[in-house]
């Protein structure tokens, strides 16, 4: 098959280490390698690296006849941004290909947050009032077809479709995909660091969220004795906390955002993470932040409440130990650890295989391809 890969909110680019786009390439790659013929359009702009499995096409150079040219569109989520009322046009052309192909469409959805919404009516008034290079008409941008398969991360299906109805766009199927697991078949866990080498007990990163996960990281990252060095990093900083919600606990140390490739090495630094979400995650999805520790190799204690079907790890082993719901559970975990570098090396390795469900790439590979052909 001939397949148009978009992705919505970035540009597809080898170069950019960012989720973003490590999500988009690594759809890129388990097409092609199942033997489809991948293609891509984006903005080409001055740190771009090409993607060598797919052929690229500048977005400035649309036909029409490329809304013909293709047995399938796929497309991943994103957020549209008209930074000051500015014209984005990859994401308007990743829109015009939505509606215009003749196609089957399928859209990859891996945050709550980001389902289709109908840009037209922003784009009316926009291009006029900020005078934009190009004129877009309704029947480019408003989606009216109903046949587009959803591709859905969040497995709570039901409720997701409460969340899509209000957005206006019709979808003919929602399919669940674990598509956060593409991240232990596309990387290799990082070289194994011992015990004695670990800097911290514990670290966190990623982003505030606005407060969605507060009382969560305030409940397994604050309030630990001076000998359990902690840090937070990414886009979490001391001021964003409720000084009255954190009360006498001790806080942890804040550290720098990372790009996403570089959370891996970020992590070997720490014997463990605790694993938190917001209240909408909580038993109706699994987001990528494991799979990424666990190829950082370190432990990955889960919230109970977070994964309360035990989704995530199936073994007796990591099941037993890894989920927790107090921080005093985490406390006597990581005693336990520190004290047997044995088990820890044992459970690092444990974690590994469970979350891998004994597929290689090509097999998980070709579990998302079955999506795009039918089978």
């Amino acid at each position: 098959m001939k397949i148009n890969v978009l992705k919505i909110g970035a540009n597809i680019s080898a170069a950019n280490g960012s989720l973003l786009t490590d999500e988009v390439h690594a759809v890129i790659k388990m097409l092609d390698r199942c033997g489809h013929d991948v293609h891509y359009f984006t903005r080409k702009t001055r740190n771009w690296v090409e993607i060598p499995e797919a052929t690229f096409h500048d977005i400035n150079e649309v036909k029409e006849s490329d809304y013909t040219d293709y047995d399938a569109v796929v497309v991943l989520n994103g957020n549209v941004n008209f930074y000051g009322g500015q014209e984005a046009r990859g994401d308007l052309m990743t829109y015009s290909f939505i509606n215009k192909s003749n196609c089957p469409i399928f859209y990859v959805l891996t945050d709550w947050l980001l389902p289709l919404v109908q840009l037209w009516p922003g784009v009316e008034t926009k291009q006029e009032k900020y005078n934009w290079e190009r004129t877009y008409t309704r029947d480019q941008l408003e989606i009216t077809r109903t046949d587009i398969t959803m591709i859905s991360q969040i497995y709570d299906i039901e409720n997701l479709k409460t969340i899509i109805e209000k957005r206006n766009v019709e979808y003919a199927d929602i399919i669940y995909f674990p598509f956060h697991e593409y991240l232990v078949h596309e990387y290799e866990p990082m070289e194994f660091v011992p015990m004695e080498d670990r800097m911290l007990d514990l670290i966190y990163g990623g982003t505030f969220r606005s407060g969605h996960r507060q009382e969560k990281m305030i409940k397994y990252y604050f309030g630990y004795p001076d000998e359990t060095p902690i840090v937070m990093f990414g886009n979490i900083k001391e001021k964003h906390f409720n000084k009255n919600k954190v009360g006498d606990l001790k806080w942890p140390n804040f550290g720098k955002p990372v790009k996403h490739r570089d959370f891996f090495n970020a992590y070997q630094r720490s014997v463990a993470t605790v694993t938190i979400s917001d209240k909408k995650y909580e038993n109706a999805a699994i987001s990528n932040r494991t799979n990424e520790a666990i190829l950082g190799n370190t432990v990955c204690f889960i919230d109970k409440e977070y994964d309360p079907q035990m989704r995530i790890f199936r073994n007796n082993l990591t099941r037993k130990f890894c989920y927790v719901d107090s921080r005093d559970e985490v406390m006597q975990r990581l005693e336990f650890l520190k004290n047997n570098p044995n088990a820890f090396e044992q459970l690092i390795k444990e974690q590994y295989e469970d979350v891998k469900r004994g597929l290689d790439k090509n097999q998980f590979a070709k579990t998302f391809e079955e999506i795009i052909i039918g089978e």
